[in-house]
């Protein structure tokens, strides 16, 4: 069975594979070159039109050798694009670890995507996912270890920069915290 999460990945983030800082030069030699020469916003670039297949083929191998080498540099938002590729399993062999390892380290830098979604894996295993405009979906997982005080760290430090979606999950963990112990008396 698929995870739901490949799903609210998909529809979430996937929609544009864009997040507000990521800069918009369009494919062109001049591009390639930097990135080739080991300009790391350049090589996130590259991936993400690779990725998109804008400006050049869709290639998701491609997309992800670029954001890898993006990533190695230290560049966060290109540890979160290929954190989601290993998440899915698109341009690269489905590998949940790693797309957590990648996540966690770009979290660490402080990206609220990493953060987010560093969240929700610390989260997928408690029971409840919680995501803006989705209901309370039970889904254990076998792949991590639940830690529900980590996802909360997580989602805190993700809507401290003002990242609803992670506002919102440390609401309804309230919420679903509200209600088991309530249960419980």
């Amino acid at each position: 069975m698929k995870s739901i999460y490949g799903c609210i990945l998909l529809a979430f983030v996937a929609v544009s594979g864009r997040t507000e800082d990521t800069k918009y030069e369009p494919y062109s030699e001049q591009l390639v070159k930097k990135a080739e020469t080991g300009d790391a916003d350049s090589q996130l670039r590259l991936g993400d039109l690779y990725e998109r297949g804008e400006g050049v083929n869709l290639n998701l191998e491609a997309a992800a050798k670029w954001y890898g080498k993006s990533a190695k540099q230290g560049n966060a938002k290109a540890k979160f694009f290929l954190g989601r590729m290993y998440y899915k399993g698109n341009g690269v062999e489905k590998n949940l670890e790693k797309a957590k390892e990648l996540w966690e380290t770009g979290a660490e830098q402080g990206d609220m995507w990493c953060q987010y979604f560093t969240g929700v894996l610390y989260q997928e295993k408690s029971g409840v996912v919680a995501l803006a405009g989705q209901k309370e979906l039970f889904l254990p997982s076998p792949h991590f270890e639940q830690n529900l005080n980590e996802a909360k760290k997580w989602y805190a430090k993700s809507a401290a920069q003002g990242f609803q979606p992670a506002a919102e999950a440390l609401r309804k963990i309230a919420d679903f915290e509200a209600k088991r112990k309530s249960f419980n008396k």
